[in-house]
Parts: structure tokens; C-alpha cells; sequence
């Protein structure tokens, strides 16, 4: 036999001046609305009641009693959507807690809402709340200032236009726009930035490929003379010298990438402020750049000591002693 509960609710709220008249949750437009603590929707109160009734949880006043400031005035399916993760962290709040939100124009109340979800951006610390609920805990009609168009590429000259003349858009914008202006404005100094670096980068790689390669030569030069008066070619011993090398720029070249990705992260983490986040975004792409900077400096190298082995001289090597 199928088990099941049955709960009464009941609630009534008398009509007053200025306040907003909410029932199931849609705001009815009216000169009066219903006093209360909170919204004071009468249905979803006498709903919530019954609710609590059949599971033998008490009233709706047990759990939200009119003398707690939490629930002044809030929206019974009050949600702020999402709130940004990095806010959420500064406010040691999680989803499902209740934050209060001050409005900082008008009679600046106070409202308890609750956190729905948590979300991450690359600017700022949002926080989104659904329009119709925000409306309604405010006590006024819906209202749109901002708007998302998708416009085909052969008529967005005659919509601009359009825009243009409408005096109530204060201003608008497109998507290439934005980006142009970007890249005209931060794209020179980027590049810039990202050329210095690159200098940097292959200067050091250079030096310190060139350095060990100078210090393996000063120590094996005898051997490498030795090998010239048996017969060898300067290439041959130019192989056996660069080889060696070859073998350590390729055995260091995944610990560089570990610590790329290392520092990346330490770089970000330390320098992201509130109104700008920076990913941590080592691609494949930006890797192979590197590897090819780095391979370039060592080929680099490499040509240096192959001009210093090409003019050795052998019999002053061979005539210094041990």
C-alpha cells in the first residue's frame, strides 16, 4: 500500500500602500500590495505551510519567524543565480548560504538572499541574480539596460545606423569592434613585451648552452687534438662534441617545461588582482615556441663552438700538459 502525507497551509496578509502585490511568485501590478515581514506571497507561504504540515516539520513561522532581519522583505524562491568564486572565497560563503545584499540608492534596505551556484570570470567580482526575482524584490517592474544582438555581417551597417538614431540607446557596440580597438591599443606593446622576452629567453639559452659547450671543449681539447692528429675530421670531432650536447639540451628540455608550467602558475597566482584574472594557460602552441627558441639558441651554440673547434690549435693543446 502506497504511503503518502497530507498538509494544510493557509495564509493571509491584508492589502496596503506601497508595497508589491506577489502571488506564486509573479508580481501583479496593483495599487496595493500585501504587508508583511517578508514578500508576503500568500501562496507560496500557505504552500510552504502545508508542506512542513504533512512531514510534521511545524509552521512556516518556526522556521522563519517575522522577528528574524534575515528574511525582511525577501522573495520566497529567492535565489542569487551565481556568485563569482573568488567573491564567494573573500566572504566564506558557499552555495546554498544567505548573504545580504544592500541596495545603495532609494531607502538603501537590506536583503537576505541565498546563494544558488558559484561561477568564475577573467574580470571582476559578479555577482548575477535572475532578472524577474531582482524586479520583484525591489518592488518594481522588470527593466533591460544592456542587450546582446546577433546581427548578420550585411546589415550591421544599417543597424548601427539605426541604433544611432534611437535616443534611448545611450550607446552600443560590436564584438570585431571591441576586438580591433584591443589590438590596436594593446597589441604593438604586447608584441613588444612578448619580443623582449623572447630576446631574453634565447640570449640566456645561448649563454648557457655556449658556456657548457666552452667548458666541455677547455676540458677535452686534448683529447679532441688527439683525435684530429689520428686522422679525424673536424666534423667528426665536431659531432662527437656537439652530440654530447645535443643529449643534455633534449634530456633538459621536459624538466623546462614542468617548470614552465610551474612558474606560469606562481606568476599568476601572485599577481591577479580583483578587477583582472589572468589563466594560467601554458598551450601546446606556446610550448612549441619555446622548444624552438630553445633548439634555435642551441643551434646557435653549437655553430660558436664548431668555429672554435674548426681553429684549434694542436700543437700548443697538445704541448700543454695535464
Amino acid at each position: 500500500m502506497t504511503s503518502f502525507r497530507i498538509g494544510f497551509g493557509t495564509d493571509i496578509h491584508r492589502l496596503v500602500e506601497g508595497r508589491p502585490l506577489i502571488i506564486g511568485g509573479v508580481a501583479i501590478t496593483s495599487d496595493l500590495g500585501a504587508d508583511g515581514h517578508s514578500d508576503a506571497d500568500v501562496l507560496m507561504h500557505a504552500v510552504t505551510d502545508a508542506v512542513l504540515g504533512s512531514l510534521a516539520l511545524g509552521d512556516i513561522g518556526t522556521h522563519f519567524p517575522n522577528g528574524d532581519e534575515r528574511w525582511r522583505d525577501c522573495c520566497d524562491d529567492e535565489l542569487v543565480d551565481a556568485v563569482h568564486a573568488e567573491l564567494a572565497e573573500i566572504l566564506g560563503v558557499a552555495p546554498g548560504d544567505t548573504i545580504s545584499v544592500k541596495v545603495l540608492e532609494g531607502t538603501r534596505r537590506t536583503y537576505p538572499v541565498r546563494v544558488a551556484g558559484l561561477v568564475t570570470d577573467l574580470a571582476g567580482l559578479q555577482v548575477y541574480m535572475r532578472r524577474d526575482v531582482l524586479a520583484r524584490m525591489l518592488g518594481e517592474t522588470p527593466s533591460v539596460n544592456s542587450a546582446v544582438l546577433a546581427v548578420d555581417s550585411a546589415f550591421a551597417g544599417g543597424v548601427e545606423r539605426r541604433l544611432n538614431d534611437m535616443p534611448q540607446v545611450v550607446d552600443f557596440g560590436s564584438r570585431r569592434a571591441a576586438i580591433r580597438r584591443f589590438r590596436e591599443q594593446s597589441g604593438t606593446s604586447m608584441f613588444i613585451i612578448s619580443a623582449v622576452l623572447t630576446a631574453f629567453a634565447a640570449t640566456i639559452a645561448v649563454g648557457v648552452v655556449y658556456n657548457n659547450a666552452r667548458v666541455a671543449l677547455s676540458l677535452r681539447s686534448r683529447e679532441l687534438a688527439s683525435l684530429r692528429v689520428l686522422g679525424f675530421t673536424r666534423a667528426e670531432i665536431s659531432g662527437i662534441l656537439l652530440s654530447e650536447l645535443a643529449v643534455q639540451v633534449l634530456v633538459a628540455l621536459p624538466f623546462g617545461f614542468v617548470l614552465s608550467q610551474w612558474f606560469t602558475t606562481w606568476v599568476v597566482s601572485i599577481s591577479h588582482p580583483e578587477r583582472f584574472r589572468l589563466p594560467a594557460d601554458v598551450s601546446p602552441q606556446r610550448l612549441a615556441f619555446a622548444l624552438l627558441v630553445t633548439v634555435l639558441a642551441a643551434a646557435a651554440s653549437g655553430l660558436l663552438v664548431r668555429h672554435r673547434l674548426d681553429h684549434l690549435d694542436l700543437i700548443g693543446v697538445l704541448k700543454t700538459r695535464e
